[in-house]
């Protein structure tokens, strides 16, 4: 298809909206996958980026239940607003991180996949800023703005404490100046590295002296006390930016007027196309592929764009462009890249219908060991590697090949064998884990074993194994090795007329988790 954001207007299959769910979400379960289908193209973008406003925040599961934790905060309740505690920090970060991993495998719209690339766009490390109330509202301000206006949370994330402390804007002050902020805001955050012709040190050290007189008090009880402005820590001097910026001169105010030079340093560097393409090259690299040639760039980027600019930078109509755009759906897409850990285990999570304990001590716990399965493949959602982000996003020419290694590949196999081969993550005899014959029993024609392994190509792969390899899954695993399909087809049959045996219900449930765990191990389960 050529390089153009043409509306598409072609047939809408599995395989389409299987591509749609990956790329703006986790994937899907059976239910999701065929009412995608059956709501046509538009509709099922339009619910995918319509969003969900409402979400629990995370929660005490540490204390003992009935018992309150050092700052009051009682077990089942939310810390989010309470006061700091240096005691509980690692606690809190524990429970926040597997909240944040709950959220991705519950949240059935684009918003949670939203937040993964304004994470990684506005990248921080949790283990550095060391406090899971600023990771929650670090947070919040991505996934509210994720549909919203990007000038908004640039101004809100700049302001958020995780922010201003992990980039040392607290540290910034007159006389005393840190332009670590000021650097990563024009490099990594809005201008980009991309063009020859763009800001200089001189522009970093103008922008460090007006973020100067931000600091946090983290200490605060209040929860809106989120950041603090000291006037006297401010530099008043005006600030002269190159040619670049047009030479433009954002003069020094004294006081609480400080603050406002932060809106006209943001119109300022926003006022730079370079700003709108660099974003959209961000997103088509996450959503679409890795790959922007010179049609790419002027047929796809700068209309994206333009859009944008257009806009006055609101971000949903530019993901509207793309997303239902010819090009997106393009097939040569269709499995194009490979997923991240996050994308695999959520993904697979989604996919087979995992259940997890209802309690929440039990459910927090079994979500940490999966948290803690996808951190040792290499992607730790709250704490990227650095400030520039997972480097499957932007190091060329490996990007999402980087995702796999020895020792990552051995990662995803102990995790797909934990849950699809075995008995799933346990805490105190509580399980997240899958339901396989329930699972099996809502495939249509599941006795059929053609059938049966048609639609299972269909629910987890984007890019399908070949006949060959079917035909190898067909004798080896559902007839056990023989050339007769009945077997299968004779064992599901006695296990459904005969509910009360045992012996036939482990049969298929033990040919079941051998069949799944060799489905999610072949190359094509990693393709997204």
């Amino acid at each position: 298809m050529p390089n153009t954001l043409t509306k598409y207007n072609g047939k809408w299959e599995h395989n389409h909206a299987k591509h749609v769910l990956n790329r703006l979400g986790f994937g899907a379960d059976f239910t999701t996958l065929d009412n995608s289908v059956k709501n046509g193209f538009e509709k099922t973008i339009d619910n995918l980026l319509a969003g969900n406003d409402a979400y629990d925040a995370p929660l005490n599961d540490y204390s003992n239940v009935g018992e309150k934790d050092s700052s009051g905060v009682g077990f089942g309740e939310s810390w989010v607003s309470s006061a700091y505690d240096g005691d509980l920090t690692y606690r809190r970060k524990i429970s926040f991180r597997n909240w944040m991993l709950m959220r991705m495998v519950e949240e059935p719209s684009a918003r949670e996949k939203m937040f993964l690339f304004w994470h990684n766009h506005f990248a921080t490390e949790l283990n550095i800023y060391n406090d899971a109330r600023y990771g929650f509202l670090y947070y919040e301000v991505l996934r509210k703005n994720a549909f919203g206006n990007f000038k908004t949370m640039l101004k809100e994330i700049t302001l958020t404490p995780a922010m201003l402390i992990y980039l040392n804007t607290v540290d910034n002050k007159v006389g005393a100046p840190d332009e670590n902020y000021a650097r990563e805001l024009q490099e990594l955050f809005t201008i980009g590295k991309e063009y020859e012709n763009r800001y200089t040190e001189e522009d970093v050290q103008q922008a460090a002296k007006v973020l100067t007189g931000y600091v946090v008090i983290r200490n605060a009880q209040s929860w809106d006390l989120k950041y603090t402005f000291v006037p006297n820590r401010h530099d008043t001097s005006d600030k002269t930016f190159t040619t670049f910026y047009g030479n433009k001169v954002i003069t020094g105010k004294s006081g609480s007027g400080g603050e406002q030079e932060l809106d006209e340093l943001i119109e300022m560097i926003l006022a730079k196309d370079q700003v709108s393409e660099h974003i959209c090259r961000n997103l088509y690299r996450y959503f679409v592929h890795s790959d922007i040639g010179e049609g790419v760039e002027n047929g796809i980027i700068k209309p994206l764009a333009k859009t944008l600019r257009d806009n006055n930078y609101e971000l949903k109509p530019v993901y509207e462009s793309l997303f239902k755009s010819e090009h997106f759906l393009d097939p040569k897409f269709h499995g194009s890249m490979i997923k991240s850990p996050v994308e695999y285990v959520v993904g697979t999570l989604k996919a087979f219908e995992a259940k997890g304990p209802d309690s929440i001590k039990e459910k927090y716990a079994v979500f940490n060991q999966v948290f803690n399965r996808a951190s040792r493949m290499q992607q730790q959602v709250g704490d990227t590697p650095n400030v520039s982000g997972w480097a499957a996003y932007y190091q060329e020419p490996s990007f999402y090949k980087i995702w796999i290694n020895s020792a990552t590949l051995a990662e995803r196999t102990a995790f797909i064998q934990q849950l699809l081969a075995y008995n799933g993550f346990a805490n105190n005899s509580q399980r997240l884990k899958i339901d396989h014959v329930a699972f099996a029993s809502k495939i249509k024609n599941v006795s059929s074993p053609d059938d049966f392994l048609g639609y299972l190509f269909e629910l987890i792969y984007t890019v399908k194994p070949n006949d060959t390899t079917k035909a190898s899954i067909l004798k080896d695993i559902l007839s056990d090795g023989k050339d007769d399909k009945s077997v299968w087809t004779d064992q599901w049959d006695k296990m459904i007329n005969n509910p009360t045996n045992q012996t036939y219900y482990l049969t298929v449930e033990r040919k079941l988790k051998k069949l799944f765990n060799h489905l999610a191990q072949l190359p094509e389960y990693h393709l997204c």
